[in-house]
């Protein structure tokens, strides 16, 4: 009996050795540890007004982008106490400064967290409509909002649903209408870290609109940035754990036809590309490191 428990003993020590292992060398891989990406020295300025960083920035066709700022994140470094905020910046401004936009409506601004961010103009009447994945108390939500020109936010909508439980970004596709993605399935921080370090796909896209809310796509292990191709044809998912771009192709009734995957060898976004503006780069760490804004070949960063 001795003997048979020391062996059970041994083969448990052993299994646990092997998936501390793992798992070290999982999270390694994750986070591109050993990876060193050469720095192009660029003509820079700092950006004021966004000492805490700004976690996701989109563009519309006239120069001006939307910021949002102050995400508090789950297990991530947190530098301020204050509520997020939103800004709006004209790129093609020699020297762009970020301006706090107003928000108002029915909105707990207290609470406001935001997250991803997209745009949609209605070319009917030119209309402006900001979405904003917002998290307050640690929940899950959208928030519409029309752009009006006196750098306000009206808040039109909140928009809350059991699959849009974990939602990193979004991209607009009409007034009330947006691809989203979940960046994690479980929300207690075990069976989450599991999935991790098991490469377990179960995050998806959930398609919204208000006449139905569904799954479009699935098979994601951690589903970050998304965007839209110019021609409103594709969608662009980025899998920030496997380190790759999941490309669709839209169907009719808004379903997803999976086209290909194209590997990247960092942690990385999607964000908006314009004309000549280049597109942000924002390899960001943590929340922490710069993000970067190329315009024209000069290049506007945080520090």
């Amino acid at each position: 009996m001795a003997a048979m428990k020391k062996l059970l003993i041994s083969a448990l020590v052993a299994a646990l050795a092997v998936f501390v292992g793992h798992a070290f060398l999982k999270v390694k891989k994750l986070l591109l540890v050993n990876r060193e990406l050469p720095m192009k020295p660029l003509n820079c300025h700092y950006l004021k007004n966004i000492e805490f960083g700004a976690e996701d920035i989109t563009i519309l066709r006239d120069g001006r982008a939307f910021l949002s700022t102050g995400l508090k994140y789950p297990g991530m470094p947190s530098f301020s106490d204050e509520p997020g905020k939103m800004y709006v910046l004209d790129l093609l401004h020699p020297k762009p400064t970020p301006v706090e936009l107003k928000i108002k409506g029915e909105l707990d601004l207290h609470a406001f967290n935001p997250h991803g961010i997209s745009v949609y103009t209605d070319e009917a009447d030119d209309s402006v409509y900001v979405f904003v994945v917002n998290h307050p108390n640690s929940k899950s939500q959208v928030e519409i909002f029309r752009f009006v020109e006196d750098e306000t936010l009206v808040h039109l909508k909140t928009i809350t649903h059991p699959l849009l439980h974990s939602v990193n970004d979004i991209v607009a596709v009409g007034p009330e209408h947006f691809y989203a993605t979940n960046d994690h399935y479980f929300h207690s921080e075990t069976p989450h870290f599991l999935t991790v370090i098991l490469g377990l796909p179960l995050c998806d896209v959930v398609y919204y609109s208000p006449e139905e809310v569904r799954v479009a796509a699935d098979g994601i292990q951690s589903g970050n940035g998304i965007n839209i191709s110019p021609d409103k044809r594709f969608i662009y998912v980025s899998d920030i754990l496997d380190h790759d771009v999941d490309v669709f192709e839209r169907q009719d009734g808004e379903h997803l036809l999976f086209i290909k995957v194209t590997q990247f060898f960092f942690l990385f976004n999607l964000k908006s590309k314009i004309s000549s503006l280049a597109c942000l780069k924002s390899f960001r760490w943590f929340f922490t490191t710069p993000c970067y804004v190329c315009m024209n070949g000069i290049m506007v960063a945080q520090e």
